[in-house]
């Protein structure tokens, strides 16, 4: 996380405090990925979205620069609701 994004949320929880709202609620799971699994099947099968790209955004530190190679063993942290905007140029 750049400084940047660490002051921008530090502020944002502090205006959510002050306000006596919430931060909004994410539930997610943890998937192991398996021997020739790729994101874009993960993120499908589990979410029923198409949008691969905030799974990879999410984990990043853990896939790498590469989110068409994933490592078996990798642990993802996969949101149960992912938005619906395709993770594809399409």
């Amino acid at each position: 996380m750049y400084q940047s994004d660490s002051l921008e949320s530090s502020l944002w929880a502090d205006d959510l405090a002050q306000s006596g709202r919430s931060a909004p609620t994410v539930e997610t799971q943890n998937y192991t990925v398996k021997d020739n699994e790729c994101l874009s099947e993960i993120v499908m099968r589990l979410t029923g979205s198409g949008n691969w790209r905030a799974v990879y955004e999410l984990n990043k530190d853990a896939i790498g620069p590469n989110p068409n190679y994933l490592e078996p063993g990798t642990v993802l942290i996969i949101p149960d609701a992912v938005s619906e905007e395709r993770g594809d140029d399409s």
